[in-house]
């Protein structure tokens, strides 16, 4: 993985072994995204109980809400200050 990519370490705690594209289904990402991030021969790989594995940040975070925003300023419509 390139350096400037933010990445998250996780660890498999569960006892059995499993690939690692069950534990990426797990995580609700779909094996398609998981394959825009990671290659075919890392998610087919096996993963043992209390594995620390690296995994790219946008993977993790696909689909949510990016808390990190560049564009132009947003402008505010209603704030509750109750």
């Amino acid at each position: 993985m390139s350096a400037h990519i933010k990445r998250i370490d996780v660890c498999h705690i569960k006892g059995a072994e499993n690939k690692l594209d069950e534990l990426i289904s797990w995580l609700s990402i779909s094996k398609n995204t998981a394959k825009k991030f990671l290659a075919k021969k890392d998610l087919l790989e096996k993963i043992q109980e209390k594995e620390e594995l690296v995994l790219p940040l946008n993977l993790i975070n696909m689909g949510k809400i990016n808390p990190e925003y560049h564009g132009e300023e947003v402008k505010v419509l209603f704030e509750d200050v109750s």
